[in-house]
This record gives structure tokens, C-alpha cells and sequence, in this order.
């Protein structure tokens, strides 16, 4: 469920990015269908509309390629700049048709990723005021409660959607940084267990070598003791095999002992060693 969490979130806010972008665009069309079916579309209108269709996919598609880059910080300057241009041509819109004071839904969105909190909801407020006065300040229709709840309850419910994109997106920041947390503690717990298997493989190593010279150095002590009886009892061809033998079993100890995977193995550092415990051939 985590996974499926971690991948649904960012998703989910691209969802609702891309939702944002095709309402603009459909309230902006809409916006000029109506003022031109009312006939109050006049010249302005058609000029400045692709004038803000093209103003606002400029900047959108700028921050989508940029984002992440060198240079994302210092362009993000720009874009109070950017929102100040889309601004100034919805309400030379709005002057000329009030169709398009419903694009303050969208905008208000766009208002409060661009700018601080407070001056954010400032400008917000600001917008709405544009939305609400403009149209009987220039005699497009009366003044009425409609005129004013119906962009108050958009301006309001843009607010809440947007902050509820905020906690999305900084719960997607978090569940991020917990999965890779978690990868980064999987890889050093792998470390971990590497080494520990590591370090039990030369423990289990040492014993066998251990085990293997103090075998050969009981069977050439016990040989030794037996060449010198031999000798004291004048048999030297039964003494010179004693010693034969014990020159072999030295040679087949040290051979068995010092096997050079077994000895590079057990004196190889355990930060050089392979990333699975690999026991030497015995």
C-alpha cells in the first residue's frame, strides 16, 4: 500500500495540474463564445484573449521545462512579474466583457502558487474585488447579490482547493523522502549483514586452520618423540622414515592450512570484498 501510495500521490497532483490548465482554458473560451453570442465582444476582447491564452501557456510550459534545472530558482524571479502581465490582461478582459470575471477561479490557484501567503490572498482579494465592481462600474449589468456571492463562493472554494493541493503535494514530499530513507536503510542494512556473514565465515575460517596445525603439530611432536626412541635404540633407517614422515605432514598441514583462496580470504579487507558473502574453497 505504501508503494501504491508514494506512486498515486504524484500522479494525483498532475491530475489536478493538468484539470487547472484545461479549466482555464475552457472558462477563457467560454468566456468569449458568451460575450460574443451578447454581442459585447468588442475589438479588445478578441485581441487580448489570445493575447492571455498565449501569455499563460508561455509561463506554464516555461516552469514545466525548467523545473528541477540550475537555473529554476533564479528564473522563479520572474514569475511574480508573469502573474502581474496575466493579471493586467484578464481585467482589461473583464472591462471590456464581464464574461471572463469567472476566470478568477483559476487565477486565484495561479495567485497563490506564485506569490508569499499573505500577499497572495491580499492580491486574492483584490481579484475578487475586480470581479465584483468592474462589471457595474462599467455598466455590463446592475448590481445584484448574485454578482457578488457567485464570485465570493469561486474565490473561496478556489482557496480551499488550492490548500488542499498544498497538503497533497507536501504529503507526496514526505512520503518521498520516507522511501528513500527506507532504500538507503536497506542498503546499509545489506552492508551490515555482508559483513557480519563476512566476519563469521573468517571466525569459522580461523578454526578450521586452527584445528588443521594443531592436528599437524600433535602428529610431528608425537613423531618426533618417536625418532628419538628410534635413535636411542640404534635404529637409524627407523628414525631417517620418522623424519621423513614428519617433513610430509608438516608440507601437507602448511599446504592444507595455507591454500591461498582460504589465507587471501581471511586477511582481504571486508570493505574489498564482493557484495555477497562467497566462502573460500576449502
Amino acid at each position: 500500500m505504501g508503494v501504491v501510495k508514494e506512486q498515486s500521490l504524484p500522479g494525483l497532483l498532475a491530475s489536478m495540474r493538468i484539470s487547472l490548465h484545461v479549466l482555464f482554458a475552457g472558462l477563457l473560451l467560454i468566456g468569449l463564445a458568451t460575450a460574443a453570442t451578447a454581442g459585447t465582444a468588442g475589438v479588445a476582447t478578441w485581441l487580448l484573449t489570445p493575447v492571455l491564452a498565449a501569455a499563460y501557456l508561455a509561463g506554464t510550459v516555461f516552469e514545466h521545462r525548467m523545473a528541477g534545472s540550475h537555473a529554476y530558482r533564479r528564473l522563479q524571479r520572474l514569475a511574480p512579474a508573469w502573474l502581474g502581465i496575466v493579471l493586467a490582461i484578464w481585467v482589461a478582459l473583464v472591462f471590456d466583457a464581464a464574461q471572463f470575471i469567472w476566470l478568477l477561479f483559476p487565477l486565484v490557484f495561479l495567485i497563490l502558487h506564485v506569490l508569499p501567503p499573505v500577499s497572495g490572498h491580499l492580491v486574492v482579494l483584490a481579484a475578487w474585488l475586480v470581479a465584483v465592481v468592474l462589471p457595474p462600474a462599467t455598466g455590463q449589468w446592475p448590481v445584484q447579490v448574485a454578482a457578488v456571492l457567485g464570485p465570493l463562493i469561486g474565490t473561496l472554494a478556489a482557496v480551499v482547493g488550492f490548500r488542499f493541493y498544498q497538503l497533497l503535494r507536501a504529503d507526496a514530499v514526505e512520503q518521498r523522502r520516507i522511501a528513500e530513507t527506507l532504500r538507503a536503510t536497506r542498503r546499509e542494512l545489506a552492508v551490515t549483514e555482508n559483513r557480519a556473514g563476512r566476519l563469521a565465515e573468517r571466525e569459522r575460517l580461523a578454526r578450521e586452520i586452527h584445528d588443521t596445525l594443531a592436528q599437524g603439530l600433535s602428529s610431528i611432536v608425537l613423531l618426533s618423540r618417536a625418532a628419538g626412541r628410534s635413535l636411542e635404540a640404534g635404529q637409524p633407517d627407523t628414525a631417517r622414515s620418522q623424519v621423513a614422515a614428519i617433513e610430509d605432514t608438516a608440507a601437507e598441514n602448511g599446504a592444507d592450512a595455507g591454500t591461498g583462496d582460504r589465507l587471501g580470504f581471511l586477511f582481504r579487507p571486508l570493505e574489498s570484498g564482493p557484495g555477497s558473502v562467497v566462502s573460500p574453497r576449502t
